[in-house]
């Protein structure tokens, strides 16, 4: 008899913190078919046939991590083609799709509502899905006693794991490669924006080792490696700033009004992998692809917005 799941969550390797930050809201109320939690289990199996039984057929909920590229990697095409044909022989009531960049697949039929996830998060995203969990059949387990204080255990050790590195040489090492890799990311990825549509205007630019601007005529943004000590992360965080026209290095009368400003901090999330976290929304993490991505999309959201401009501009630019 083939495993039965109450939920499947299909996402690109980009997303997987976030679905694995789901997938720990839910554990031990159902159970969970996630990919980057049953390797051991997938490894000597016909991968297709797995994931085609656990979106198609084993699982009474499917949520789907979309975002544009989704269903074009080698997983998420078989994913896909798996819970179309469901959805075509079955009805679509199985289905949760949960957005990342505002849009929905284009087979997804009008009436199947999708949720946005900048607009629902989190919470609202666990209520749906164990609603629909409950709605095909399923059952939410309470839990125990012992359960919530081994939880509670193991959030603590995490929490002093955590503290631990980002207080060691090895986490600041190890921040200095991720933020070499996201300026490397963000660079290749411009390049190619604008090979493909020079219209946006799109382009990066190198302000020194620990500093980028993406930058383009109606939109720009600055992102800027802040660290207090040599040795810890403490206090350490890359400054985001959004502007509403090109970026400008100076603080100068007329230059572009910073639209948002945030910190994202670098850590390690419940599953130690390395991801970088934002003070207005410390419920989500990105991997350093997915935060290159972020950045790129908001900026060619807005390339040919009209710029807005402010005689004064901020005094506590960081570049």
């Amino acid at each position: 008899m083939a495993d039965t799941y109450d939920v499947a969550i299909s996402f690109l390797a980009t997303d997987e913190p976030l679905a694995e930050k789901l997938a720990g809201q839910l554990e031990g109320k159902v159970s969970i078919f996630l990919y980057s939690e049953r390797q051991r289990e997938l490894a000597g199996t016909d991968g297709v046939d797995k994931f085609s039984q656990a979106f198609g057929a084993d699982s009474k909920v499917v949520v789907a991590l979309y975002r544009e590229g989704w269903g074009q990697s080698t997983w998420t095409r078989v994913e896909e083609e798996a819970i179309k044909s469901r959805g075509i022989t079955s009805g679509w009531d199985f289905l949760l799709v949960i957005s990342l960049d505002g849009q929905a697949p284009r087979w997804l039929p009008r009436p199947q509502l999708w949720l946005g996830w900048e607009r629902f998060g989190i919470e609202a995203s666990i209520a749906v899905i164990e609603r629909k969990v409950t709605e095909a059949g399923g059952e939410i387990r309470a839990e125990s006693a012992v359960e919530r204080a081994r939880r509670i255990g193991q959030r603590q050790e995490f929490e002093q794991q955590r503290s631990q590195f980002l207080r060691s040489q090895y986490g600041v090492d190890l921040a200095t490669v991720e933020l070499a890799k996201l300026f490397k990311l963000l660079e290749a990825k411009a390049e190619h924006i604008h090979d493909l549509a020079s219209a946006l205007g799109l382009a990066l630019r190198r302000l020194d080792s620990t500093a980028v601007a993406i930058t383009s005529p109606g939109y720009s943004v600055s992102l800027a490696w802040s660290q207090q000590w040599a040795n810890s992360l403490e206090h350490a965080s890359l400054v985001i700033r959004e502007r509403a026209g090109p970026f400008v290095p100076r603080a100068v009368r007329g230059a572009p009004v910073i639209t948002r400003g945030v910190h994202a901090t670098f850590t390690l999330d419940e599953h130690q992998s390395l991801v970088w976290v934002h003070d207005d929304e410390p419920e989500r993490a990105y991997s350093t692809e997915a935060l290159s991505e972020r950045y790129l999309r908001v900026v060619m959201d807005h390339a040919q917005d009209p710029p807005r401009r402010t005689r004064h501009a901020p005094d506590d630019e960081l570049e």
